[in-house]
This record gives structure tokens, C-alpha cells and sequence, in this order.
């Protein structure tokens, strides 16, 4: 048996709302009524409802639309009836023209059968919005890890370049490779290669909300860090090569154990030094290349010189401890400093 569908009456006006829906309340419609905005407000937060219904306070209900709107939720907001004045109908249309969908408008003097058709209509547009999410979300996010699927992650590159272009903010590109990973399905078995792939993807989930990891192709993976200087980005670098490493261990029902690493390039730009999203991937691909033929399991910042690339993390995160992780760039050190600016690929 299905649960009962659960409407909020926020009856603010007390102008009769509250008798007149009571004719739904039945075995599968489930009515709470509230009195005033601060009783909705709470009520939302204890527990949020299929639908709405909210017959505002004051002529306008400017007040009561914004704060109740805010509160229906995210992403997909919780369907809303606004119920208006018949003298004035036109002014509660347009009052509800910046709301969230899905929201609907009736006047007060509603007939219930007609009322309950548009509840029920404005339940179907949240089903409908809610596939339409569904098919999204599986469209840009990879099956086995839950990353960024690769277009999705250039976009989101793309966006943040510009945002960091416009406002001359820091951001770091990160991509890694793991090492010889072929031999992880070949040694052991499929399950174990996805089972890595997917603790590799928690790694770079767990990092800050507005960092945006991404799976760019097989054992390749992208991390963006927006607001992020290039020691800071040392030191998350090399933070997460630590952290990828520690995945090795025995694998049950194998008799050897898994050994993982990866190699890691990442590249920097402070708003200006830059021309394009496409040439701060280019570098952070050739600086993931350089550490992959210098054997792997290492770090290399783009534009270090390639024999102290390793040195020059190590040296950035040594003397650098202590420093917050998503620190601009105000005083480079001296290492940094005497780094060639490199504005192409390296080879």
C-alpha cells in the first residue's frame, strides 16, 4: 500500500482554508495545517511534504512566497498552490511568476474538484521533473564511480575559468593516471578494478563541496580546485598520491597483493596568466605525463623545471605546513618564483 500523499495547508489568512480542504484529509491524503508563517516554517523543516497549499497573510504575500519558496527545498522544490484573492486575481499571477517550479495558482472561491485536479496535476509535473533529474544526473555522472563524466567535467571547467578569469581568482587543475592499472584486471579481476576505481572516486569526493572531480576516460580522473594557489595545490597533490597509495593491500581470495599508485600533473592559473580552459588542461596532462615516464607514483607541477619537479613539491609542502589548504596566492615562495613560465606544452 502506497503512503498517504501529505499536503501542508499554511492557512496564514484563517479565511476559511482549513474547512474548506478538510474534505481531502482521507485515507490517502494526509492534511497539516499551520497558522502562521514561523508553525510553516517549522513544519518544513520537520518533515516536508508532497505538496503545499498556501493562502498568504497579507494582500501582496510577498514576505510569506519568498520565505516559503526558500524553504521548499533543493533541488527539485516541493510543488506549491498559491491561493489568491478573486477581487485582485491578476496581482496574485503576477506575484507567483518568480517562484520555483512547480507552483500553480488558484483564487479562493475554488471549487475542491477543481482544486484537487491541480493538486494533483502539480504532483505529476514534480514526477515528471524528477525523471527528468534522474535522466540527467545518469547522463553526466559516471555509473561506476559517480564522478563527472568527462563532457560534463570540461564544462565545469570551463565555468570555472571563466569565473576565475573575471574575478582574478587562483585555480589549480589536477589529473591523474593510475599506474599500471591494466595488470589490476588482469591479475586479479574485473570487480577488484572497479572496486579501486570507485575508492579512488571517494577520495576525490571527499574533498571541499566546491571542488569538482570528474572521471575523464578508463583510470584517468580530473580534479578541479577553484580558489586554490599553486602550493596549495601542492599540497593537496600530494596529500591525495599519499592517500591513492594506501588502497594497496591484500585483496581477499588472492594470494598477492594489490599494489597502487598513481601519477599526478596539475597546473595552475591566477586569473590573467592563461589563454584558454583548453591550454590549463593541456599543461596539467603534459605535467601527469612527465611524472608517468619518470616511472609513475610521483607529482609534477607544470611549470617546474622537469629535473626537480618531485623536489619542488616536496620542498612547497614541507616548508608550507600548516598553511590553509585554499590559500591565495599573496607571497609565492622563491622556488615557486624561479619556476620558467611555461605558456605551451613541454615535451
Amino acid at each position: 500500500m502506497s503512503s498517504p500523499i501529505r499536503i501542508l495547508v499554511c492557512d496564514h489568512r484563517d479565511d476559511g482554508l482549513k474547512a474548506a480542504l478538510a474534505p481531502l484529509r482521507d485515507a490517502q491524503t494526509s492534511l497539516t495545517v499551520t497558522a502562521n508563517l514561523r508553525e510553516s516554517l517549522a513544519a518544513l523543516a520537520a518533515s516536508p511534504p508532497d505538496l503545499i497549499v498556501l493562502d498568504p497573510l497579507s494582500g501582496a504575500g510577498e514576505t510569506e512566497l519568498t520565505v516559503i519558496d526558500r524553504q521548499r527545498g533543493l533541488p527539485l522544490p516541493v510543488p506549491l498552490l498559491v491561493i489568491g484573492d478573486p477581487a485582485n486575481p491578476q496581482r496574485g499571477t503576477n506575484l507567483s511568476r518568480h517562484l520555483r517550479a512547480p507552483w500553480d495558482f488558484a483564487l479562493r472561491d475554488f471549487d475542491l474538484d477543481y482544486l484537487r485536479v491541480r493538486l494533483m496535476q502539480l504532483l505529476g509535473v514534480r514526477a515528471q521533473l524528477e525523471e527528468l533529474q534522474t535522466v540527467t544526473r545518469q547522463a553526466i555522472t559516471d555509473d561506476v564511480t559517480g564522478l563527472l563524466r568527462h563532457n560534463a567535467f570540461m564544462d565545469e571547467l570551463t565555468r570555472e575559468f571563466g569565473r576565475s578569469r573575471r574575478y582574478g581568482r587562483p585555480l589549480a587543475l589536477l589529473i591523474l593516471d593510475l599506474d599500471s592499472f591494466g595488470l589490476v584486471n588482469k591479475e586479479f579481476d574485473l570487480s577488484t578494478g572497479n572496486l579501486v576505481l570507485r575508492r579512488v572516486g571517494e577520495l576525490l569526493l571527499a574533498r571541499r563541496t566546491a571542488d569538482r572531480p570528474g572521471r575523464l576516460g578508463g583510470d584517468e580522473f580530473g580534479l578541479l580546485l577553484p580558489e586554490t594557489s599553486r602550493v596549495a595545490a601542492a599540497q593537496v597533490v600530494q596529500r591525495l598520491a599519499r592517500a591513492i597509495a594506501e588502497l594497496s593491500g591484500p585483496v581477499p581470495g588472492f594470494e598477492h597483493e594489490l599494489r597502487i599508485t598513481a601519477s599526478l600533473g596539475f597546473e595552475t592559473f591566477n586569473g590573467s596568466d592563461l589563454e584558454s580552459p583548453e591550454v590549463l588542461r593541456r599543461h596539467a596532462e603534459a605535467a601527469m605525463n612527465r611524472s608517468k615516464r619518470a616511472g609513475g607514483n610521483r607529482a609534477t607541477y607544470f611549470r617546474a623545471p622537469h629535473q626537480s619537479a618531485a623536489a619542488n613539491l616536496a620542498s612547497w609542502t614541507s616548508a608550507l605546513d600548516g598553511e590553509p589548504e585554499a590559500a591565495t596566492e599573496t607571497a609565492p615562495d622563491s622556488t615557486a618564483d624561479s619556476a620558467p613560465q611555461a605558456t605551451d606544452d613541454r615535451q
